[in-house]
């Protein structure tokens, strides 16, 4: 039996012939890398992918989960109001030519292949069939793209977190927090300026539920604990088949931490080779999560209350 690979690898697989000559059959536009702010110049990729955009208003965004074994690899999907304005995929992964793929295992990591790439619909599975496990609604032309793309730059631009490290900085890290970040930015509203030159934030106090009375319907995925095969000695959280339920903030963000937890269950199977524990990958997972909220929210990467980043078990 070979070695198992460990927990949070992932790798590109856009390169792929068969998945190529399909998406040009059906019309989907080229992967878009997601590098900085300065994406948003005139003539860059990012701002001639959102120049394309016909209502650039986030209508539902889905946090969701590969079935396929070893890597259960995480992304975000979102669709946009309006007709025939698509769906749409966000992803990490390491670069497809990485030179020396194993320094991801180090704590410098490697360089974070981050991208927007548009899909045919939530169970797109180009790629692998996935399950959801979070869904967001937002409310009608309440959240623009710009809030979201602003989210990402925060993860890029983060001391640690802007690489891609197999134990902490992987998809689940980007997903995750994406899937946090865009949530709690309901609590407030972001400006309609454009960026990176004017991104004023207007925030409300944070101390509030959701609902489906709310700005916007949060829905979760029961979770269960099962082994993984082939590899018995991991254990993770996985979704039942059962439908999404809706869900107040407070259940989210446990839920995202019982995902982080059993991610740091499975490095801990491997600390041999990764050098760390369960614990030192939960906390540096949950501490720069808030940390990348509090740059989308106050322009700083300042570290959060410690009451903030306590783990939920």
């Amino acid at each position: 039996m070979s070695d198992p690979i460990p927990p949070g690898a992932s790798y590109y697989r856009a390169s792929n012939a068969f998945i190529v000559a399909t998406r040009r059959v059906m019309g989907l536009e080229d992967v878009v890398h997601l590098q900085s702010e300065e994406d948003m110049l005139k003539g860059n990729s990012v701002s001639e992918w959102l120049s394309r955009r016909g209502h650039p208003f986030i209508h539902k965004l889905q946090l969701r989960k590969e079935r396929k074994t070893p890597f259960f690899h995480e992304y975000v999907v979102f669709s946009l109001y309006g007709d025939n304005n698509g769906y749409f995929r966000i992803d990490r992964r390491q670069l497809p030519n990485e030179n020396i793929p194993l320094d991801c295992m180090c704590r410098d990591g490697v360089v974070a292949y981050d991208t927007i790439e548009e899909i045919s619909g939530f169970d797109d599975a180009q790629y692998g069939i996935s399950d959801c496990l979070v869904e967001i609604e937002f409310e009608y032309f309440n959240t623009s793209l710009k809030s979201l793309l602003q989210v990402c730059w925060a993860i890029r631009g983060h001391p640690q977190a802007g690489v891609y490290t197999l134990q902490r900085y992987n998809c689940y890290f980007f997903a995750q927090t994406i899937t946090s970040c865009m949530a709690r930015t309901k609590f407030g509203r972001f400006s309609e300026s454009s960026l990176p030159e004017e991104s004023a934030l207007i925030y409300c106090p944070l101390e509030v539920e959701f609902g489906p009375d709310k700005i916007i319907r949060l829905r979760i995925k029961e979770l269960r604990f099962e082994p993984l095969d082939p590899n018995p000695g991991w254990r993770a959280y996985l979704p039942s088949r059962q439908a999404l339920e809706v869900s107040t903030h407070e259940e989210m963000k446990e839920y995202l931490h019982q995902l982080i937890f059993a991610h740091g269950e499975r490095v801990e199977q491997f600390k041999m080779l990764l050098a760390c524990t369960a614990k030192e990958v939960t906390d540096s997972i949950i501490l720069a999560m808030e940390e990348v909220w509090n740059k989308v929210s106050t322009g700083s990467y300042n570290q959060p209350e410690k009451s903030e980043v306590t783990l939920i078990t």
